[in-house]
């Protein structure tokens, strides 16, 4: 599984090749150009965990009264 599926690449001629973008209504949304069977798998849950496992390196203050 790839961190980051939507990533941006160059071609020979120099053009930028990643999402297209795509209008739904008022959103603007990405659309990844790889057909939908090479696409990398993305676990959302364990992501949305690690994240929240993951210590900040610097801790917040606390607010002055």
């Amino acid at each position: 599984m790839l961190p980051f599926p939507m990533l941006t690449t160059i071609n020979k001629a120099g053009r930028v090749a990643g999402p297209e973008l795509v209008r739904r209504g008022e959103r603007l949304m990405a659309r990844p150009q790889a057909a939908e069977g090479t696409r990398p798998e993305i676990d959302a849950a364990h992501l949305i965990e690690e994240e929240r496992d993951r210590k900040p390196d610097h801790p917040a203050p606390l607010p002055s009264r």
